[in-house]
């Protein structure tokens, strides 16, 4: 109940629903510290809850009791993350065994020849300003505005909130372009198993003759990190899931990209 001479007392309520403070929360700055959360929390019983920017009129962004990672000091990837895409990438016209070049083969399947890596703690006003930048720097060269994002409508969303709930976006080409689960070339995660993945389509087909302007996956697949304590990320290992690990790909990338709810 509400206490006039204490008008501040609802902050020690624990009944009070409304009070959906986490009990801990954690910065995050490379996936080994989220890895090494994930694995805390499963030891401990703690229930764990994401917050990017906190774009939810609900509070979806944060739980009472849990652990939170508050994804703000997360690698930024996207100010040097667009990457060119070029067919001689491919060499022998195969994606390599730890999906290095899998993005730019599907980029290039969709008719587009550059993507962006975007890290888990950006939100669009990240991502909008890097490819300004980006674009700036080839009209300083003599060129053209060279690269297009498809993106939330405000510069606070996250592009992975914003993916999770399929992507509309009716100011950056959405229409013309697809839906925001239509750009997504490739995901990495951890899960809450612990395992840190890397996952994106390896098969596809043409499907422009049923009135789709983007190939039609068939077929998905993801490594696990082998060394998930290593920081640095050029030391990364992705290799094979291990025995009993439980997930399918194709399920996974069906449900990270809107089909999940």
């Amino acid at each position: 109940l509400f206490d006039p001479a204490n008008p501040i007392s609802f902050l020690n309520d624990e009944s009070n629903p409304s009070l959906n403070l986490p009990s801990m929360v954690l910065f995050p700055v490379v996936a080994s510290d989220v890895v090494a959360a994930i694995l805390f929390a499963k030891a401990h019983n703690v229930e764990i809850s994401v917050k990017n920017s906190g774009h939810h009129y609900a509070g979806a962004s944060q739980k009472k009791g849990t652990l939170l990672l508050n994804m703000n000091r997360y690698t930024q990837y996207s100010p040097t993350g667009i990457v060119d895409c070029d067919v001689s990438m491919m060499l022998d016209g195969s994606i390599a065994a730890d999906l290095s070049v899998q993005p730019c083969a599907l980029s290039l399947a969709k008719d587009k020849s550059a993507y962006i890596r975007v890290g888990g703690g950006e939100n669009w006003n990240k991502v909008y300003r890097s490819v300004k930048i980006a674009n700036e720097a080839q009209e300083q060269e003599g060129g053209e505005y060279t690269y297009h994002v498809v993106g939330g409508n405000a510069g606070s969303v996250s592009p992975f909130g914003w993916t999770f709930l399929g992507g509309l976006s009716g100011s950056s080409g959405g229409r013309k372009y697809g839906f925001g689960v239509d750009q997504v070339l490739q995901i990495e995660m951890v899960l809450p198993n612990g395992h840190h993945v890397r996952f994106g389509p390896t098969k596809w087909e043409d499907a422009s003759a049923d009135g789709y302007t983007v190939p039609k996956t068939i077929g998905v697949f993801g490594l696990c990190r082998s060394n998930p304590e290593e920081q640095d990320e050029e030391k990364w290992e992705w290799d094979s899931c291990p025995d009993g690990f439980g997930i399918d790909f194709n399920d996974l990338w069906y449900a990270v990209r809107g089909g999940g709810g």
